[in-house]
């Protein structure tokens, strides 16, 4: 009975996100006069962007050790205001409320949902002159950024410092950026309930080139990174996650087996082909410690992206390939699939209509390399199966 509550609850507000649509058009002159008061009334408070979005989604697991089904919905805002004069704040977050199940051969490795405020960034921005800036506060770590590696720290914020210089010549645009940082993964502690108590830090210095004209972008970007200080509570959350690790007989007895530190480096080029748009682009990390064994220090991804219009809808079809080894950087600091100690590959589809309405359906298959300094040895994970589909509406309030 209970599982049919939370099931009803989720169709209810999946039902309002397919529904939104019908209903922003209906009293659409009323609400043309609310949003002129609205929008006059953010901007005088220093708003420069506001947006909500109401999505809902659907992901499922499945391997040999390891089976789960998660149900989601989501309210989330974000937004850009000027706080003071060349003084800028920038958020994206709102909630989040889960349910499902899993099942394990690794206690490890069991997954726990319930309601929870989550974000994505909240930071503040100062601009001096033209070409500097200075964020502070829970930086974004978006994978779209060209700098940020999906290897080392791409998908989630982490708290800290970074420093930019920007400039433009021509249609090249450069950026030198420097972040010192405190990293965390709020989703993994509260899903896992790990205690990542301690002083982890993280380091990070990279420079992009960026050549932009209408219609064609390319870009390139390199960079270093290091990981200090971190817990043994994290090392021994990494150790059913792919990580080499000494495993002690408590967590706080644990410990990496090596270091994270490296390079890494990005490109790709977009392009359009009459009102089609095709995009590849490529990311590589190098664990450079001396003391990691080759097949364990590298990582790679390709990405090839085709985006049509069909009807009145803009329809993508992706394709992603990687193989991410054992120690490239600390799988607990990472939000996006490419899980360490796998090779797969993941295809999917995005359709987005004018209204801001938008479906994505993704399937991935990811193969064990086998590294024999982590659960793996006693059977702990093995190839996995993973399929979602998401519904999104976002509203541009402003």
């Amino acid at each position: 009975m209970q599982n049919k509550k939370l099931l009803n609850k989720h169709l209810i507000l999946l039902g309002f996100v397919l529904s939104s649509p019908v209903l922003a058009q209906s009293g659409a002159s009323k609400a043309d006069v609310f949003n002129s008061g609205l929008e006059s009334t953010l901007k005088n408070a220093g708003i420069d962007e506001l947006s909500l979005t109401i999505g809902a989604k659907l992901g499922s697991l499945d391997s040999r050790t390891d089976k789960g089904t998660v149900y989601e919905t989501n309210m989330n805002v974000e937004l850009e205001a000027e706080v003071f004069e060349h003084v800028d704040f920038n958020f994206d977050g709102g909630f989040k409320y889960q349910t499902g199940n899993s099942s394990t051969q690794e206690t490890g490795r069991i997954r726990t949902y319930k309601p929870k405020f989550s974000y994505k960034h909240g930071y503040f921005s100062y601009k001096m002159f033209n070409f500097a800036k200075i964020s502070a506060g829970a930086l974004k770590n978006s994978t779209n950024s060209t700098y940020i590696s999906p290897f080392v720290n791409g998908g989630n914020s982490f708290l800290g410092v970074r420093e930019m210089l920007l400039t433009k010549v021509g249609n090249f645009y450069f950026r030198l950026q420097a972040t010192q940082a405190q990293p965390q993964n709020a989703l993994l502690r509260e899903t896992f309930n790990i205690d990542d108590n301690g002083d982890p830090q993280f380091f990070n210095e990279s420079v992009d080139i960026t050549y932009l004209t209408r219609g064609f972008k390319v870009y390139g970007a390199a960079g270093t990174y290091r990981y200090k200080n971190l817990s043994a509570d994290i090392a021994d959350n990494d150790y059913f996650w792919g990580n080499s690790v000494s495993k002690g007989a408590t967590p706080d007895q644990s410990l990496y087996l090596y270091d994270f530190t490296g390079m890494y480096a990005n490109a790709g080029i977009e392009f359009g082909i009459g009102n089609d748009r095709i995009r590849l682009k490529g990311a590589y990390v190098k664990n450079t410690e001396s003391a990691v064994p080759d097949d364990k220090n590298t990582g790679f991804a390709y990405v090839a992206a085709y985006e049509t219009k069909i009807s009145d809808k803009k329809v993508t079809f992706e394709a992603l390939g990687f193989e991410n080894q054992a120690d490239t950087a600390p799988a607990f600091y990472r939000g996006t699939q490419l899980a360490n100690d796998y090779k797969g590959y993941q295809v999917g589809i995005k359709l987005e209509n004018k209204k801001g309405f938008k479906t994505e359906i993704n399937y991935m298959n990811r193969t064990v390399l086998g590294n024999t300094d982590s659960v793996y040895l006693i059977d702990g994970y093995s190839d996995e199966q993973v399929y979602t589909i998401s519904l999104r509406k976002e509203y541009d309030i402003l």
